[in-house]
């Protein structure tokens, strides 16, 4: 037994990377088994007093307290590592408790269960060769001990050698099958827990958002911290064929040392609450709330879902009510949507910051050369950024005035915050109106035959806007209108550093969530009245089923009945009239009359409160209504009811 606790002790020490509480417990074991060599286990009385569950407690409280100081392993796989640590440091000190009582067959098999436990919470982390090794002497040990303690030598000599020929291949069957075992359902844990772990980090523990998904009037150029490898699903969207979906959230109009500012005082027009037909259909299912903004395409005409809607002048949707969820579908119109501003807003749209204004134009004029034409100027500026720049999370400058022109001249990397303000800065420096939107652009298809594409937090993105006077071909004359240009650099906007996995559980995790997802969605849409009813049409129709053939014993039990009742035949209206003429007796005699809601024995009730009402009359009234009623309901003939009354 104090091999086997050495054993699995060492293997505490490898997996948990400390060898402290191993030490001790060696020294303590060591020391007490020699003094266990010379003397009986009087000495241990001591620790025989202490009850198991005192044992557990003490073990429990003086493991969390000691790993609580100590790192936790590098490899450790286990979902909760910590609690891991502490559970297997208690294992060892309840063994050392356990080894201090004095021996019993009990004892001995609930020190075995200690070291079983410590091996067993090893689990989480990866085996090595040495590692391996350990274990299967562990394995070895323990069996040895199992089998010695419950198997009989023979006390015949000539079956000697047969007992230990079957002891020794015993021995080596389940040391071998253990090792099997064990080392299967170990990679099997390991297997689970980082699918588990995969799963609890990309989907469920919370991360800090960045201005992205945090609604807000103003739009900072920062880091994008832990958003742009959040994996987490915001939305599911199915649209007519295209190659990527951009869906807006916000327009920021004013600029100035790193910060957008959203227009205000917009106006608002309610959307129709049905599909138009002839325009385009799109089908939208949020998983995360955005306040009460809707994403979603400009050029809506119609939505049909719960609740309210409405469009600013932006083309944003909103909804009247703040929702958890939202399934909802969308017409969207095919033709220009025309857009109207005033001198003041075109104005308001091409302003910049006079501290750059100059390096700006000087900058844009560089790039759009001799060329007038301002969608080809746009063009220009877009490749500019697309050919000569790379996409990067980590941006070394501030994104300030200065820090932008320094961008643009030094060609830095960034991301699609910083190369939207630029492009919309050096178009604003040509004289050209433009905005920055932001929201979502994703390439990402989970259905190519719904075209169905999937945003995750990680897709939030960033745009420019331009304001273009074009060709209307339907009134046959020029109007302006907002065109979106993407400056960032092609194949890095849903970018994300990718890891390196010991099993590939992407897909298997993304289909489960998705399937919570979606289903906690519809739940959360269900017309809750219309549920009910449902319900409870369901449960009635089930319990007719259930109870359809005792239902029809019934029926058809009463129907024998009622066809072999004896059918008794009685003068019209003849107890009617006797219980007529009992009435107005209570008329006269008492002045008593019943009301419609009460019964013969309420009124009786009242005639026995009365004191001048003899009590002989009130049990004749109560002998004439026995009668009467089993004459009337009973079926029971009497012929003295006249004369009783």
């Amino acid at each position: 037994m104090a091999i086997l606790l050495i054993c699995s002790w060492d293997i505490y020490r490898h997996c948990q990377n400390e060898a402290i509480l191993p030490i001790i417990a060696w020294a303590i074991l060591l020391s007490s088994f020699l003094m266990r060599l010379g003397s009986n286990d009087k000495q241990f009385k001591l620790f025989e007093r202490i009850p198991l569950f005192a044992i557990i407690l003490i073990s429990l409280a003086i493991g969390h307290v000691f790993r609580s100081s100590l790192p936790l392993p590098e490899g450790a796989v286990s979902p909760f590592p910590e609690l891991t640590a502490a559970a297997q440091s208690a294992t060892i000190i309840a063994a050392l408790f356990l080894w201090l009582k004095p021996f019993k067959p009990s004892n001995l098999y609930l020190i075995l269960f200690m070291a079983w436990l410590t091996v067993t919470l090893s689990i989480n982390v990866p085996y090595s060769p040495s590692l391996f090794f350990k274990f299967s002497l562990f394995c070895l040990l323990s069996i040895v001990v199992i089998i010695a303690n419950t198997s009989r030598k023979p006390k015949n000599r000539k079956y000697i050698l047969t007992y230990y020929r079957d002891f020794i291949c015993f021995s080596v069957i389940l040391v071998a099958m253990t090792i099997v075992l064990f080392f299967g359902i170990s990679r099997i844990a390991i297997f689970l827990d980082y699918a588990f772990i995969n799963a609890m980090n990309d989907y469920i523990l919370p991360r800090h958002y960045t201005h992205f998904l945090n609604i807000n009037s103003k739009l900072n150029l920062i880091t994008p911290g832990q958003s742009a490898f959040d994996r987490r699903p915001v939305l599911e969207v199915s649209v007519p064929k295209v190659q990527g979906v951009y869906l807006r959230t916000q327009v920021f109009k004013d600029f100035d040392n790193g910060v957008w500012e959203e227009q205000q005082d917009l106006k608002y027009t309610t959307v129709a609450n049905r599909l138009v037909e002839k325009d385009a259909e799109i089908l939208l299912t949020m998983f995360t709330p955005l306040k009460d903004i809707v994403p979603s395409p400009p050029g809506i005409t119609g939505v049909q879902g719960p609740g309210l809607y409405e469009k600013d002048e932006n083309q944003i949707v909103y909804g009247k009510e703040q929702r958890p969820t939202r399934v909802l579908k969308f017409s969207v119109e095919k033709r220009i949507i025309p857009t109207q501003l005033e001198a003041s807003e075109l104005q308001a749209y091409t302003k910049i910051p006079d501290d750059i204004a100059v390096p700006l134009k000087e900058l844009s004029s560089q790039i759009v050369g001799d060329e007038t034409n301002p969608i080809k100027k746009a063009r220009l500026i877009s490749d500019f950024f697309h050919t000569g720049f790379d996409y990067s999370l980590d941006v070394n400058f501030r994104a300030d005035n200065e820090g932008l022109i320094a961008m643009i001249k030094e060609k830095r990397p960034a991301y699609c915050t910083y190369f939207a303000t630029a492009m919309s800065l050096l178009l604003r420096a040509q004289g050209i109106p433009s905005r920055v939107a932001t929201g979502f652009f994703t390439t990402e298809v989970m259905d190519r035959r719904q075209n169905r594409f999937l945003a995750r937090v990680r897709h939030a993105h960033a745009w420019v806007e331009v304001l273009f006077p074009v060709d209307d071909p339907s009134i046959k004359q020029k109007i302006m209108m907002w065109d979106g240009f993407d400056p960032t650099p092609p194949g890095a906007v849903s970018a994300a550093p990718g890891r390196k996995t010991l099993f590939d559980f992407d897909r298997f995790n993304e289909q489960l969530w998705l399937g919570l997802l979606r289903f906690s969605v519809h739940l959360q849409n269900i017309d809750k009245e219309k549920a009910k009813a449902s319900v409870l049409y369901t449960l009635v129709t089930m319990m007719l089923l259930m109870n359809a053939k005792n239902i029809f014993l019934g029926l058809k039990r009463w129907l024998t009945q009622s066809r072999k009742r004896p059918k008794t035949i009685k003068p019209p209206g003849q107890l009617q009239l006797i219980y007529r003429r009992y009435e107005q007796y209570l008329k006269k005699s008492f002045g008593e009359t019943r009301r419609l809601t009460e019964t013969d024995y309420d009124v009786v009730g009242r005639l026995k409160k009365r004191p001048d009402i003899p009590e002989e009359s009130i049990t004749k009234v109560e002998s004439f209504l026995r009668h009467y009623h089993a004459a009337r309901f009973g079926e029971k003939e009497d012929v003295r009811l006249e004369e009783m009354r």
